[in-house]
């Protein structure tokens, strides 16, 4: 969802975390990585893809489909 529509990040910056599963590690993670995209922070942003590549394949994927 974040991949395809990033203006709902700002929503879903703010939800609660929970346990720290995959899948909501994960989504934290995609969320600093749009944000990274906005100032340009390029180290961070290639580190930060790297952790989401090791943390979940497909969810790279999906968002390196839109990249």
């Amino acid at each position: 969802m974040l991949t395809e529509k990033p203006a709902l990040a700002p929503l879903l910056r703010e939800a609660q975390p929970s346990r720290q599963t995959a899948p909501e590690r994960a989504t934290r993670l995609l969320l600093q990585i749009l944000s990274l995209e906005r100032q340009g922070n390029q180290h961070e942003l290639v580190e930060r893809r790297k952790a989401l590549r090791d943390l979940h394949a497909g969810l790279y994927a999906a968002y390196m489909k839109t990249r």
